[in-house]
């Protein structure tokens, strides 16, 4: 990790991150970084470092203009938050078909969701009825027939959209800040549980659990 990180030109241009967060960040989240970079320089015309030093140019300007406290002011709000579109337009990114439809699918994830229910099952009723040769049954007969049959098929459309939204819906990690070496001052942090007071022997046993809680990550900075 130590050679990567010392070798790479982004990784050395992404260190000047202006909210200084970068250089504080854990290995992982680095790395996705770099990797969001190299992504963005493949679909544009310039270099890794390029795309890096523009990143850094945008992050810059949000300190300028909210300070240095700001996420805007951080290098990753522009790899992978909301100012990825900002920085797309000025390295003028060239999105494949596949993303296009994924980032349209994440602005309308309800109606989409929603949408693909409603037409496997549109479709599952009118494939039931054709086959169950209702034309000649009676209008309040072809309706009952139609309702047991959205009854049924939409669960089976519900299993079928949750299966493949596990397939498309990738999750996304989040940043996180490097603690190998325990919490620093500035990031002094209090754990709380809430919870329900219901007898004495209750509170004890919750009083119990957070003592060993407290036990098990003993830091300076961390409180229960």
């Amino acid at each position: 990790r130590e050679f990567v990180e010392t070798m790479s030109l982004v990784d050395q241009t992404l260190r000047r991150d202006p909210g200084s967060v970068y250089n504080k960040m854990d290995f992982a989240t680095r790395d996705r970084y770099r990797h969001v970079v190299e992504k963005m320089a493949k679909h544009c015309n310039f270099s890794e470092s390029e795309v890096a030093e523009n990143a850094i140019g945008f992050a810059q300007g949000g300190a300028d203009g909210d300070g240095s406290d700001d996420r805007a002011a951080h290098v990753g709000f522009y790899l992978i938050d909301k100012g990825v579109p900002r920085l797309e337009r000025a390295l003028e990114v060239r999105l494949s078909l596949s993303e296009h439809l994924r980032r349209w699918s994440r602005r309308f994830p309800l109606p989409l969701y929603l949408g693909t229910i409603t037409l496997l099952t549109g479709v599952f009723v009118s494939w039931g009825l054709a086959k169950t040769h209702v034309a000649a049954l009676p209008g309040w007969a072809v309706a009952l027939v139609g309702l047991f049959l959205v009854l049924s098929v939409s669960q089976l459309a519900v299993a079928l959209v949750n299966w493949l939204a596990t397939l498309l819906a990738t999750p996304h990690r989040l940043p996180r800040l490097d603690f190998s070496n325990g919490i620093p001052p500035e990031f002094r942090t209090l754990v709380v549980v809430p919870t329900m007071l219901m007898s004495t022997q209750h509170t004890e046993d919750l009083i119990e659990a957070l003592e060993v809680r407290f036990l098990a990550n003993r830091n300076a900075n961390l409180h229960f």
